[in-house]
């Protein structure tokens, strides 16, 4: 695997996660983890570590919701 085959998981403030070539810049507010390796292989690790979609924000705040909080079915 040359370096331009090599990826590294990126994460943001938010907890979102994303795979970024190695030897770039991230984006502002974007911050590497310590896993590289292959594309493919970045986001199978995604896939594993990355439980809750949602942004960080939201998801306390959903967690946090009470039965007054939700939907009337």
């Amino acid at each position: 695997m040359d370096n331009d085959d090599v990826w590294q998981v990126v994460r943001n403030n938010e907890g979102r996660y994303s795979v970024w070539r190695q030897g770039r810049p991230v984006p502002r507010q974007w911050f590497f983890t310590p896993y590289t390796g292959s594309r493919s292989a970045c986001l199978a690790h995604i896939e594993i570590i990355w439980r809750d979609p949602r942004p960080s924000g939201w998801g306390r705040v959903m967690d946090g919701a009470t039965g007054a909080d939700q939907p009337q079915r």
